[in-house]
Parts: structure tokens; C-alpha cells; sequence
């Protein structure tokens, strides 16, 4: 596997590039991984790069989101370690420390070798990081599905639904601290989609992160966001993504007026 891997990327003159299709590589094996070892009735794809590899989302993305959707036979654990053995029957060496912070268990996987031998540093002891995340506890009220994909080998992925994968990005959105310029990116893809929210979900998330459940409708849901992007740094948003986007020119769209006009077409 690690000698596929080096082939895959002989050909591709961009460091950038290189280390953003590394990335997700190892990601997908992550993937695979938990399908062939039946944690796919365990956890849920969520996030942003659920959104790259199952509807093509034109960014990359560097952590590896999951809801805990059944707690049967499962251990963080011994997850991990079973993923390592994995790893290392691929010929590719990986280093990890589960940590748990409240629901939400994850671990950077650590790569060492890889970046130097793809050519991406001269640097043998630069490693690559991919976190995993996975929530424990899930606001209620989510849909899942089962996808059929080959974006770099065939494989089932369990994941939730689009609109649940949307009242996810919403409440990150309207509930996180600082502003994430990926956030504002997925959000737009989400608005030029025309996806209906999971309403139940949403509520259910933003009562986890406040203790108080709002009512949504259309209308409230638009003027909340409105009032989270008034006073968004565009150029830093911009600063942001250029590493993930494979086609900056998107960059000069992802703009104030455009976000706004999206968000009331809702």
C-alpha cells in the first residue's frame, strides 16, 4: 500500500498537492478500515469531509468527524488499536494517543516517513496529522444512510444524511466561537444545493450547546445566520481556505453580498 500510495503521487508536480491527496488517502484507508471491521454500525461519517468524499465537495479537508450512533461492542480504544494494526499490515507506519474530553473522544493519527518519501519535505521527521473526532453523544433527532463509494476504492460508507449533515454545519456555524473560514465555505455549498435543514436535529444540537431549545422555522433560521456573518472578515475567510481549495478562482464568489443573497433565498 505504501508503494501505491508513492506511485499515486510521482506524477503530481504540486507540493501542495501532493500532501492535500496524501491526506486524503490515508483518510480513505481510515474509511475502509472501518467498514471492513464492521464499525460501520457504529459510527457515523459526519462534517466536512463526509461532504468531500460523498458529494464531491470542492475543497479538501483535514479531520475525520464521526457520530457514535451505537455504543454496542464499541471502545475508543481498542479501536484505535485495531486501526494501527491495520496500518501497519498497509506498510504504513502510525503513531496515536486516545484522548477523551467530555463525549467526545479523538486522536491525532500521526504519520512519520510518508511526507518525506512522497517528496512533499526534505524533512524525514516531518509527520502528517489527521485527527479523528468522534461524538459520543449526538444531538437526537438525526437520519443516516448507507453510500456506495469510489472516490479511491470501492467501499460502503455510513453517514448521516444531507440534511443532517447540513444541521450540523448550521450549528457549527451559529455556535462556534470564532469564525472558520471552511464554515463559511460549506455553508454556501449548502445554500447553492438548496438543502433543507434537519430542524429536529438543529434544535436538539443548539439546546446541547445552550440548555435552551429554540423554535426554528425558515425565517428565524435565515435571520440568525444573517446576524452571524454581519462583521465576517472576508479577507481572512479567503486567507483560510487557499491551502484547501484545489480552485482558488472560487475564492472571488465567497463574498459578503453573494452570502447574504444565499442566505434569503433560503
Amino acid at each position: 500500500m505504501r508503494d501505491i500510495i508513492k506511485d499515486k503521487l510521482n506524477a503530481i508536480p504540486s507540493i501542495e498537492e501532493k500532501y492535500n491527496l496524501l491526506r486524503e488517502y490515508l483518510q480513505a484507508l481510515v474509511l475502509k478500515f472501518i467498514e471492513e471491521k464492521g464499525y460501520i454500525r457504529n459510527v457515523a461519517f459526519v462534517g466536512g469531509t463526509a461532504l468531500r468524499f460523498l458529494y464531491d465537495l470542492k475543497r479538501f479537508s483535514e479531520d475525520l468527524d464521526f457520530s457514535l450512533v451505537s455504543k454496542r461492542n464499541f471502545d475508543f480504544g481498542d479501536f484505535l488499536h485495531e486501526l494501527g494494526r491495520s496500518f501497519e499490515a498497509w506498510n504504513i507506519k502510525i503513531e496515536f494517543k486516545p484522548k477523551t474530553k467530555g463525549a467526545v473522544a479523538n486522536s491525532f493519527l500521526k504519520f512519520p516517513d510518508l511526507m518525506q518519501e512522497c517528496g512533499i519535505t526534505a524533512r524525514k521527521d516531518e509527520k502528517l496529522f489527521i485527527k479523528v473526532e468522534i461524538d459520543c453523544n449526538p444531538p437526537a433527532g438525526f437520519g443516516t444512510e448507507v453510500s456506495f463509494n469510489q472516490k479511491y476504492m470501492p467501499m460502503s460508507i455510513f453517514h448521516f444524511d444531507l440534511p443532517s449533515l447540513f444541521a450540523g454545519k448550521l450549528h457549527a456555524v451559529l455556535m462556534r466561537q470564532y469564525t472558520k473560514g471552511r464554515d463559511i465555505y460549506d455553508l454556501m455549498w449548502f445554500l447553492g444545493k438548496k438543502v433543507s435543514p434537519n430542524f429536529a436535529q438543529l434544535e436538539n444540537a443548539i439546546e446541547q450547546t445552550t440548555g435552551k431549545k429554540p423554535s426554528l422555522t425558515t425565517d428565524v433560521l435565515k435571520q440568525l445566520l444573517l446576524n452571524r456573518i454581519s462583521g465576517i472578515d472576508f479577507k481572512k475567510v479567503h486567507s483560510e481556505l487557499q491551502v484547501f481549495l484545489a480552485d482558488k478562482s472560487e475564492l472571488q464568489y465567497l463574498t459578503a453580498a453573494n452570502l447574504k443573497q444565499s442566505i434569503e433565498k433560503m
